[in-house]
């Protein structure tokens, strides 16, 4: 059987959420049954090398042009050219600039799958000052044979926003390696001065730590034993650090860097943490539930599709320190609430969140679309 020549664009090659969703897509789907390719528009980042190993070849475009390059004409120009020298039959996109450009090139190719991915609640969608992208997005949306959200919020927020037809969109749910984040061996530490509570992502207005660190203030004054571990780089890291020593956090809160080894980050931790005001479906979440970790996340897009509130972790209101903080006291409390919600995590992980289950998916997708 003639296998099937797919192209993945994506904005650039980083290790972030959408990036590891590529990555996860390259190495569950069925060999025998594709020929991968894979494009950035700019920049190459960590996942080229991870991509190149699993025997898909790389393309950097290396868009350049106006406005922080948003207006290269060549870009669609060297996107047709793979298209057409390696006869793909499906595109998928990823992120908004790559579902810009990679539709304005496969639109000419009659016979091309065109499938996209939208991985969050992008505030383009909604501000008024994205108004002509918003526009263009919904115009070449039409072009789309499926559009993949990665919970029923994110397909939701996009119809609401978008004059898109909702019989495009497909839910898919991100995932992670189940054979990679494994349960530890864990303990109440409270009574040895070291049970932590620990968040990983960028730092972004959008995981509004701000709100974490109010909690971590109401935790302090009612046990001093409990520790909280930020790990993640971005805009907000001064800002952060500034408000942390405001509220004398400096004595029981770390901040460090870019990790690179997320396992081991997760083995450190008793709590996960997101405090969020804007998510898709945090990989970070799956990521610490299959690690056999009890969660407090708040009410923020597929969130509450991913945790069962009070039986794998608890969801808060955004913006609510006060309740963030108790949850979090009530879980470093109780031993046995912590094993019970670890081990109802690592289930709803294995049974829904599995990357061979969201492989399988793409694939009976692109098999279904395939004439």
């Amino acid at each position: 059987m003639k296998k099937i020549n797919i192209l993945f664009l994506i904005t650039t090659f980083q290790k972030d959420g959408p990036g590891m969703v590529l990555l996860d897509t390259v190495r569950n789907l069925p060999k025998e049954s594709y020929n991968i390719f894979t494009a950035c528009l700019y920049g190459q980042g960590e996942i080229k090398n991870l991509i190149n190993k699993e025997g898909a070849k790389t393309f950097n475009i290396n868009q350049k042009g106006l406005l922080n390059g948003w207006i290269d004409i060549k870009a669609i120009k060297k996107i047709r050219r793979i298209l057409t020298e390696y006869h793909i039959d499906i595109i998928h996109t990823h992120l908004i600039r790559a579902d810009i450009y990679g539709r304005l090139a496969a639109i000419r190719f009659n016979t091309l799958i065109i499938i996209t991915t939208i991985h969050n609640l992008d505030f383009y969608r909604k501000e008024k000052k994205y108004f002509f992208l918003r526009l263009l997005d919904s115009y070449l949306s039409r072009f789309n044979d499926k559009i993949i959200t990665v919970s029923k919020s994110v397909m939701d927020f996009t119809i609401k926003n978008q004059n898109i037809s909702p019989y495009k969109f497909v839910i898919i749910y991100n995932s992670v390696d189940i054979e990679r984040f494994k349960p530890s061996s864990r303990n109440n530490k409270l009574n040895n001065n070291n049970f932590t509570v620990g968040f990983l992502g960028r730092l972004h207005k959008q995981k509004d730590l701000p709100t974490l660190l109010k909690a971590a203030e109401l935790v302090y004054k009612e046990n001093k034993r409990i520790k909280f571990l930020i790990g993640g780089q971005g805009p907000e890291k001064e800002k952060l650090l500034k408000i942390a020593n405001n509220l004398n956090l400096m004595h029981t809160v770390t901040f460090i860097d870019y990790v690179s080894d997320v396992v081991n980050f997760f083995t450190k931790i008793d709590i996960f943490v997101l405090s969020s005001i804007i998510e898709g479906h945090p990989l970070a979440l799956l990521e610490a539930m299959a690690s056999g970790l009890p969660c407090v996340a708040t009410d923020a897009g597929g969130i509450s599709e991913t945790i069962i509130n009070g039986e794998s972790g608890f969801v808060v209101e955004k913006s609510n320190p006060l309740q963030l903080a108790k949850r979090i006291i009530e879980i470093a409390n109780n031993t046995q609430l912590q094993q019970k919600m670890g081990r109802k995590g690592r289930k709803i992980v294995e049974e829904t969140f599995n990357s061979i289950i969201f492989a399988q998916k793409h694939h009976w997708l692109y098999k279904s679309l395939i004439k």
